[in-house]
């Protein structure tokens, strides 16, 4: 995307986790028996980790190469802006519980 064209600085905020996910019809995975649904659970979860890594792998490459066209990295000081951020979730209703389970995964 050239981001190193319109941009001197890359903020390293880690605040975005992309990874894929797999939705089913309810139905549908419960008609395959538990066995299969055993086998289908562990092996998203392994191309969940699987994909994760990918994930940093690329994000390490990118930050030699915006180094390298001469941009400015930047890494913040994440316990200060989960320190600052810390209420947020309980602005929103069931936002701390939401918030509990997405901490649990990570």
């Amino acid at each position: 995307m050239k981001f190193y064209e319109v941009q001197k600085n890359i903020i390293l905020t880690g605040h975005i986790i992309d990874y894929p996910f797999v939705m089913i019809n309810e139905k549908k995975f419960q008609s395959l028996g538990k066995e299969l649904q055993d086998i289908l659970v562990q092996a998203f979860e392994d191309v969940r980790y699987y994909s994760v890594g990918l994930t940093k792998e690329e994000a390490n490459e990118n930050i030699m190469f915006f180094k390298e066209k001469g941009l400015n990295i930047v890494n913040v000081d994440k316990q200060e802006w989960q320190k600052a951020f810390s209420k947020a979730p309980d602005l929103f209703k069931g936002g701390r519980e939401v918030y509990n389970k997405i901490q649990a995964i990570y």
